[in-house]
């Protein structure tokens, strides 16, 4: 079974636009399925990791405005990506937010100050961050 069959079981919406779901298959029951965010990210991000890594890429997840995740979604979300980087999948996290992410992430997961990276982004044509629109941009640290 193709891995993004398995993926498409995850949709709740509407399946990707990507030929590899257009085979026909039916998802596959029982991936990132049982209600608990935490552990479905996981099995989600550890099953397309797998499927990137086998097929020599990588998979790269851009989130913008990442300070208005609930707390309870910002953990899952690093407890899955934490996860990834234990099994050395080829995944990354690009996300913005406001600088206040930083503290938010920490208390989710004391240990997400250490995985990211939480470099300061200027408005375009700035020389420096101005007070009004820095932004916090994280990017993941995989080993």
């Amino acid at each position: 079974m193709l891995a993004c069959d398995k993926l498409v079981s995850t949709a709740p919406l509407r399946p990707p636009r990507r030929a590899c779901c257009s085979s026909g298959r039916h998802p596959e029951p029982g991936l990132a399925d049982n209600g608990d965010l935490e552990h479905d990210l996981q099995a989600l991000l550890q099953t397309a990791g797998e499927a990137a890594q086998k097929a020599g890429t990588a998979l790269a997840i851009f989130l913008d405005e990442l300070q208005y995740v609930k707390e309870e979604e910002l953990a899952a979300l690093i407890t899955a990506l934490h996860r990834t980087a234990q099994r050395s999948l080829p995944v990354i996290l690009i996300g913005a937010g406001l600088p206040q992410l930083r503290g938010r992430m920490g208390q989710a997961k004391s240990y997400a100050e250490r995985l990211f990276e939480f470099p300061e982004a200027a408005r375009p044509g700035a020389s420096r961050p101005a007070d009004r629109s820095r932004r916090s941009v994280l990017r993941f640290m995989v080993a």
